[in-house]
């Protein structure tokens, strides 16, 4: 082998020998009656896959830490698909209340802790709850005027992946980290959920009627399908 590699070995019931790389490294999972040398047969067999693969972990991995928020004076967050830098200014009130100011792509934060970033982290995050409450509540209001049909209730997720869902009863969630993505994609979800009022499924019929809510909105699923798991738009 070209390079030497490491991992982890898991013995389990599963039938086949199974390879899994993320943030921990190379896990390899194989029946408990599969012999060493084996296993060491089938890394050798798919050790370019395996290299292509962390090859492609590493650079996930910068893309996260490049977009990746930062929760201080001068750091960053994504809303509305742009960049907002962050400005604190200590604040003190006989309420000790938060107070925010969104000018262009500034955010100013005033408050009482704004020294210490878990403080600023959890206020920023309230902020923009905050916002995305707002403003999905709006956007669903056209298209749900559009198919006939209202969510029997709607609420935000923490999701991170599932970034919409609707339940066989009409209950809607989008996952409130859908602020940080530009206005078109937010729209395409807010549009998919509001059609599995009509189709609960991902048939024809459903995507037909996505369609009909939105028009060209492939080109905001195509684009949502490229940011997996704490990966935030650049």
């Amino acid at each position: 082998m070209p390079h030497e590699l490491s991992y982890n070995l898991r013995r389990s019931a599963r039938r086949t020998i199974g390879f899994q790389i993320d943030g921990k490294g190379l896990t390899i999972t194989a029946p408990a009656w599969v012999p060493l040398r084996e296993i060491e047969s089938s890394i050798l067999e798919k050790r370019q896959w395996i290299f292509s693969k962390q090859a492609e972990w590493r650079a996930y991995e910068r893309a996260r830490a490049r977009t990746a928020p930062r929760y201080c004076d001068g750091g960053h967050i994504r809303y509305l698909g742009q960049r907002v830098v962050l400005r604190t200014s200590p604040y003190t009130d006989r309420y000790r209340r938060t107070h925010f100011l969104l000018a262009g792509n500034e955010l100013w934060i005033a408050g009482p802790d704004v020294e210490d970033p878990q403080w600023v982290e959890s206020k920023v995050t309230g902020w923009m709850k905050q916002q995305a409450r707002a403003l999905f509540a709006e956007r669903m209001v056209p298209f749900a005027r559009r198919l006939g049909k209202s969510p029997s209730e709607w609420a935000l997720s923490t999701a991170r992946t599932r970034w919409g869902s609707c339940s066989p009863e009409g209950k809607i969630l989008l996952s409130w980290r859908l602020i940080h993505f530009p206005m078109h994609i937010i729209d395409y979800v807010v549009a998919h959920e509001i059609a599995h009022l009509k189709e609960l499924n991902h048939g024809p019929r459903f995507w037909a009627t996505v369609e009909r809510l939105l028009p060209g909105h492939q080109t905001a699923r195509d684009e949502l399908r490229r940011y997996p798991d704490g990966l935030l738009p650049t």
